[in-house]
């Protein structure tokens, strides 16, 4: 970036901050001396003030959490040299807290005016409360500006500066309010190794949860460097150096959740782990697996999964046919084949129910969720037909999708296959026929007739004389 525009104070996050030599209350420092370390570059208004004084103390209190984070602290302000030991001296005598970090003298506010910490309009010598996170390499990454009159919040600098190592070395992100530990956003998968890895992650027992997602969120592991699969034991170790043999009765081991279950045979595997130099957090996330996939199962499913998805986007109908047969087993017509509002509605309503929602609402709820979906793709359900419903299948049809005659709430799927059957030797001559050749009785042909499905069928073969 152009010298005079930093000069003009426009350093910007993605910019390399700007080198300086200066004074301070620990020596002559430049900032180029603290590469491969972060810098945490703040401005204060003045020495002696309350509020600097309390970001001061504040800031050395925490200053051991920020060294755990590879960070340094590096305070600024136009005061002299003289007129900051002082104020630390003050400092000490007063509440027995040392300042652990150099603070800038930046007299002729060079510095300041480098990094646009003097704003003109609350200020012409004076600092306000600025804040650069600035990373490894001396790249700005966070900026933060307070005014002269509002304390900084040194827990949230913290968080940040947590939130940016740890979406760096994940390539993530993090969400609205995260904190360490907590779950972080991971970029799309780019290969179709991600997405094995990803797919035994999500097969396993206590192989992500309280396991590689730990690992991953505090930064101490990548997604490749995880434990995904059974394979994933084996060929590491052997890459490690650990014979063939005992790379596979290690991972045999594993897989099993043995560990738990016999841990003087585990202390033997973990001293020859040792012995190989294989980190301690790998040992430790080998002990906490219960059960893992191995992988040609994730990649079957990771396979059925790019079907799934080329059929949904590309052949929808078919898709949805398909999964309101196999997987809707709460599927209810009443509900469901009335329209988007009435469908919206009764999502509501369970919403509304909040923990007092019944088992089958909220199975409901989740087909709901694709019905609604469905809609929204400008796709529709056709009405139950008494001839031409499947019995249990959703059928594809130019128009729609039809779904079957057990889908109506009461009638249950042996009534249904009845009535299938009993209709394959030709029409029904009237409800009497119906119920004598699908061997169905009062109630049945009452749910059939609510539905509809009944409509213009006499009750009976025998013709009147006077018709």
């Amino acid at each position: 970036m152009d010298y005079e525009i930093l000069m003009n104070g426009n350093v910007k996050i993605g910019t390399y901050a700007p080198d300086f030599e200066a004074n301070t209350t620990m020596g002559q420092i430049t900032l180029n001396q603290y590469k491969g370390k972060w810098v945490v570059l703040f401005s204060h208004p003045g020495d002696f003030t309350p509020v600097c004084t309390t970001e001061i103390i504040a800031f050395s209190k925490a200053n051991p959490y920020f060294e755990q984070l590879n960070a340094c602290l590096l305070g600024l302000s136009v005061d002299s040299n003289a007129s900051h030991l002082a104020w630390i001296y003050d400092i000490y005598c007063k509440t027995g807290i040392r300042v652990p970090f150099p603070i800038i003298a930046d007299r002729n506010g060079a510095i300041a005016r480098k990094y646009g910490m003097i704003s003109n309009d609350v200020s012409t010598t004076e600092t306000v409360r600025n804040v650069f996170l600035i990373d490894e390499k001396g790249m700005v990454r966070l900026i933060l500006v307070y005014p002269m009159n509002v304390g900084r919040c040194i827990p949230e600098i913290l968080r940040a500066l947590n939130a940016l190592q740890v979406a760096d070395s994940n390539k993530a992100s993090t969400p609205a309010n995260w904190i360490p530990n907590q779950p972080i956003i991971m970029p799309p998968p780019k290969t179709f190794e991600e997405l094995i890895r990803i797919s035994g992650l999500s097969h396993g027992t206590d192989v992500w949860l309280n396991n590689a997602q730990t690992l991953i969120n505090e930064g101490t592991i990548k997604l490749d460097e995880a434990i995904c699969t059974r394979d994933d034991i084996m060929i590491y170790l052997i890459k490690e150096g650990l014979p063939p043999q005992k790379a596979f009765k290690i991972m045999e081991f594993v897989r099993k959740g043995k560990p738990s279950k016999d841990p003087e045979k585990w202390k033997e595997h973990e001293a020859t782990m040792r012995e190989y130099n294989i980190p301690e957090w790998y040992i430790g996330s080998c002990k906490k697996i219960k059960y893992m996939f191995p992988k040609a199962h994730a990649a079957a499913y990771v396979t059925n999964a790019f079907r799934i998805a080329w059929f949904k986007v590309h052949i929808p109908k078919a898709y949805y046919a398909a999964y309101f047969t196999i997987r809707a087993d709460a599927f209810d017509s009443d509900i469901m084949c009335q329209g988007v509002e009435r469908v919206k509605n009764k999502m509501k309503e369970i919403e509304l129910a909040g923990k007092a929602a019944t088992k089958k609402d909220q199975d409901t709820y989740g087909v709901l969720e694709i019905v609604l979906e469905m809609y929204e793709r400008g796709l529709n359900f056709l009405p139950i037909d008494l001839y031409e419903s499947d019995s249990v299948k959703f059928k594809v049809e130019e128009d729609g999708i039809r779904p079957p005659l057990n889908s109506i709430p009461g009638l249950g799927t042996v009534a249904a296959q009845g009535i299938q059957s009993a209709r394959e030797d030709g029409e029904f001559m009237s409800i009497d026929d119906l119920k004598i050749r699908a061997k169905v009785g009062k109630s049945v042909i009452e749910i059939l007739t609510n539905a509809g499905c009944l409509k213009g069928m006499s009750q009976s073969n025998q013709m009147s004389l006077f018709a």
